[in-house]
């Protein structure tokens, strides 16, 4: 007789086989699903005001893109730019000089 079933979603993971089919035989059938963590891409894009790119400034301050695993938790540093401050006062992550600001997008 033939079979057919979904394996069951879990959030953060993607099995191996998304539907274990077949046809069952005269004996008993042992089916192994393996579930793998979902990964992540985290990007952080250090621009100033005007969309230029930090590594302008200096080669210290390049995109950062890191893959993680699901509910990994991560920390990254921003780069020390000379002539800028880090202004983390309302938690966006911007760099000021002056009247210029430099944004830290994450994506």
């Amino acid at each position: 007789a033939p079979y057919s079933i979904a394996s069951p979603a879990i959030t953060g993971f993607t099995p191996d086989l998304a539907v274990v089919s077949g046809s069952m035989g005269a004996g008993n059938r042992a089916v192994y699903v393996i579930y793998s963590r979902d990964i992540h891409s985290v990007t952080i894009h250090y621009l100033d005001p005007d969309g230029t790119a930090m590594s302008t400034y200096s080669t210290d301050a390049m995109d950062y893109t890191h893959n993680y695993d699901y509910e990994e938790s991560y920390s990254v540093t921003s780069p020390t730019v000379a002539g800028f401050v880090l202004d983390d006062a309302d938690g966006s992550k911007k760099y000021s000089r002056d009247c210029c600001r430099i944004i830290v997008v994450l994506k």
